[in-house]
């Protein structure tokens, strides 16, 4: 399996997620200067050479720059009426008689950045389930801290480790499987600002945390029952018992769940259970306090072109069988440019492969495989629906497609820390896994032209409100105070 990391950087750059950089120039107007003046030049060229350096050493080794006393969140901020409104929520919620310690500096903290308070933790709670079983079963005894490294061991070869002890967050073990240092790096970097609320919490934690940095789940073994994360878990799928059809009203949806695998439908894709707990460090952010991908395209959904389009690479379980080789074989009419999907429905096919990868054993596409350009994101957009399918695992474009104004069709097997967030037919179509219902779902979209836009505007408003920088810290932060619970003090 690709590492995480590596995999989604190709995926971003078949996708135009990739950001550019801009170049600042300076002139200086007077060059015959006084010899004062030529000091003061000397000495802030040096001061920029000093700052440029000590920024390039750390990118390329990530150096831990000493960093300012921790500023930990007053959890007065909360009144007493409002923290014990949410105690009585939380009890009811989840059945445990009160909530982790610190929880008030949580929700201090989630107000601070307008998270949601109590809805959306649900899953969560299920991660976190078998382990608060095996602890009863147990006799009540909690874990070691110094069992968490063998167990994630025993799980994955791609990994990254840290321990947190007096404030400070320090590798432990770490290793990239396809030794790729700059990766690694970068990698520790987004971790470490994910779990910079945690790290300052106070009253000040120890704790060890493993994270799995393939693009998929761990297979549970009779040996893991210690907790370790991973960015998804596979097991579920996006289909609906009632699919649209044409006397079905937009308001009458009524979204569903995704449910568990064992259906007789789909018994070519093997899926299997994991234990692994989900977090939220997938590569779809950028610096600023929003999802990367950005659009300042404002053109009308009715605006857009009557088509339905996908790119993307070669990627998925089985060469030849995955769910995109399928997607391209059945629905891109086998030419070298888009085709319409029917004559009673006018809606363009423009699928294709932009990259021919992972095929060690040199077999060729099928025939009626199409291969085409990549197209940016704001190319993408010029489309009325985009499709999201599994490539060898989940698909990290997905929440900024939602921001994109044009209608999801999404088929997945994988679930993540925020698909309790979004609604099937509210945010995003749901496309059975095998594809069977792909021209249903199509012709519904086409013939409800005024209820599709309701759902590109409310899988908008959904990606604006729940699926931010804020809310990826928030979820982490809860996280790992109900994780602390399950080990010895």
């Amino acid at each position: 399996m690709t590492p995480v990391n590596l995999y989604k950087e190709k995926k971003r750059r078949h996708f135009g997620f990739l950001g550019g950089g801009g170049r600042a120039t300076h002139s200086v107007a007077n060059t015959h200067s006084s010899p004062p003046n030529r000091l003061m030049l000397l000495m802030i060229f040096c001061m920029g050479c000093l700052i440029g350096f000590s920024s390039w050493l750390q990118s390329q080794f990530w150096i831990a720059l000493p960093t300012p006393p921790p500023a930990p969140l007053n959890p007065s901020l909360i009144g007493d009426s409002d923290w014990n409104d949410f105690q009585q929520d939380y009890q009811g919620r989840f059945g445990r008689p009160e909530t982790p310690p610190g929880m008030r500096s949580w929700l201090a903290f989630a107000r601070m950045h307008q998270c949601s308070e109590r809805d959306f933790y649900q899953d969560m709670d299920d991660d976190l389930a078998f382990f608060r079983s095996i602890i009863q079963k147990e006799g009540h005894k909690k874990f070691r801290r110094a069992d968490i490294v063998p167990t994630g061991l025993d799980q994955t070869d791609n990994y990254m480790a840290f321990k947190l002890q007096h404030h400070q967050l320090q590798v432990i073990a770490s290793r990239n499987a396809g030794n790729n240092d700059r990766e690694q790096r970068q990698i520790e970097q987004l971790l470490r600002w994910i779990l910079e609320p945690i790290r300052v919490h106070e009253p000040k934690l120890d704790a060890t945390y493993f994270f799995n940095l393939h693009d998929g789940a761990t297979p549970a073994k009779d040996t893991t029952k210690r907790p370790i994360f991973s960015v998804c878990k596979q097991g579920y799928w996006t289909e609906s018992k009632q699919p649209p059809t044409y006397n079905i009203n937009f308001d009458s949806f009524k979204g569903q769940h995704h449910y568990l695998s064992n259906h007789p439908d789909y018994h070519d894709w093997a899926a299997f259970e994991s234990r692994d707990i989900m977090v939220p460090y997938h590569f779809g952010y950028d610096s600023a306090d929003s999802i990367i991908i950005q659009s300042d395209n404002t053109l009308p959904f009715s605006q857009r072109q009557e088509s339905l389009v996908w790119r993307g690479s070669t990627t998925g379980s089985v060469w030849g069988e995955s769910p995109r080789f399928r997607l391209i074989r059945e629905y891109s009419g086998g030419t070298d440019a888009a085709y319409q999907l029917s004559d009673q429905v006018p809606v363009m096919m423009d699928l294709a492969f932009v990259n021919v990868m992972q095929n060690d054993a040199g077999q060729t596409l099928a025939p009626r495989s199409r291969t085409g350009d990549r197209l940016e994101f704001h190319e993408l957009q010029q489309h009325k629906y985009i499709m999201d399918v599994d490539g060898n695992a989940f698909t990290s474009r997905f929440p900024g497609l939602l921001k994109s104004g044009s209608l999801i069709f999404k088929s997945t097997r994988y679930r993540e820390w925020y698909t309790e967030r979004l609604r099937p037919y509210v945010d995003y179509v749901p496309v059975n896994y095998n594809l069977t219902d792909l021209t249903q779902k199509i012709q519904w979209a086409h013939a409800h032209p005024q209820d599709a836009a309701k759902i590109t505007q409310h899988a908008q408003q959904t990606a604006s409100k729940f699926l931010r920088r804020q809310d990826m810290r928030c979820y982490m932060y809860r996280l790992l105070l109900e994780y602390q619970t399950l080990f010895e003090d």
